[in-house]
């Protein structure tokens, strides 16, 4: 436990200059957002849209750091696989060291729109901000496990790529890759769609109908009266299709330390 603790440090000062790059953008593209809003009046809503903007689009900071966590071992591979630690250990101490520098990040952007929010005297009266508190949890769990289901998608592809370059040209291993992204994502949208999966995993019905009509929202966004309403219909979602997501993750995650052990040697 305390070499991997000692690895995820590492990976952590591995990982601090793709850390900074996108805390430094958010500034960068913040403050000019900030400069032109303050020219037109809107500075504090124009940097509440800039954060929820820099938020949503966190969703795919896991994968951005994984990819440049891994590009960097790629140069140096041969030390990276000689850690004594299991190819399990060693790509999960990049995960938390990434998840940990998400949520630094993401305490960022949240927290300028909290506070962008707050000091506009045109959002903050309308944005239902008990029902936001009160469902927070609900929101953060699904961002983060699609942040994660979509790294773990990636280190999968990321081992089959390694695995091709030992036979066939950068270049090439990247084009047969991709086609096996094409492929198995096809496929697995298929089998997403089929009476099959439906069976096995429409159990545990979670009613969310109730929830989601509270987020009806009637805003008035403009002082010329310019509203927009938002509704959202009812929805279930089922506990077998969580379960069955995870048993996926899980499985692709094991799959892709295996290649990383037994076929990506040097």
């Amino acid at each position: 436990m305390i070499a991997w603790l000692s690895l995820t440090k590492k990976e952590l000062r591995l990982g601090f200059i793709s850390f900074l790059i996108p805390v430094i953008a958010f500034i960068a593209v913040a403050a000019i957002a900030t400069f032109f809003g303050y020219r037109a009046g809107y500075t504090w809503e124009v940097l509440a849209v800039v954060s929820v903007v820099a938020t949503g689009m966190q969703v795919f900071y896991l994968t951005y750091y994984l990819l440049s966590s891994l590009q960097s071992e790629r140069k140096k591979l041969h030390l990276w696989l000689h850690n004594p630690l299991p190819a399990y250990a060693l790509l999960l101490a990049k995960v938390v060291a990434g998840l940990f520098s998400m949520i630094v990040t993401l305490m960022l952007t949240v927290g300028v729109f909290f506070t962008a929010t707050h000091l506009s005297d045109d959002f903050s009266a309308y944005i239902p901000w008990s029902l936001i508190y009160e469902n927070a949890w609900i929101v953060g769990l699904h961002y983060f496990m699609f942040a994660i289901d979509l790294a773990v998608w990636f280190l999968f592809y990321w081992m089959i790529y390694l695995l091709l370059t030992r036979y066939i040209a950068p270049f090439f291993s990247f084009v047969v890759t991709f086609i096996i992204v094409i492929v198995t994502s096809t496929i697995y949208g298929w089998f997403t769609n089929s009476l099959f999966y439906h069976k096995i995993t429409r159990w545990g019905e979670i009613d969310g109908s109730e929830m989601l009509k509270n987020f009806q929202i009637d805003a008035e966004i403009s002082k010329e009266s310019t509203e927009f309403a938002t509704e959202i219909g009812g929805m279930s979602v089922y506990m077998g299709e969580y379960v069955f997501g995870i048993a996926v993750a899980l499985l692709l995650f094991f799959v892709a330390s295996w290649m990383l052990d037994r076929k990506v040697e040097v």
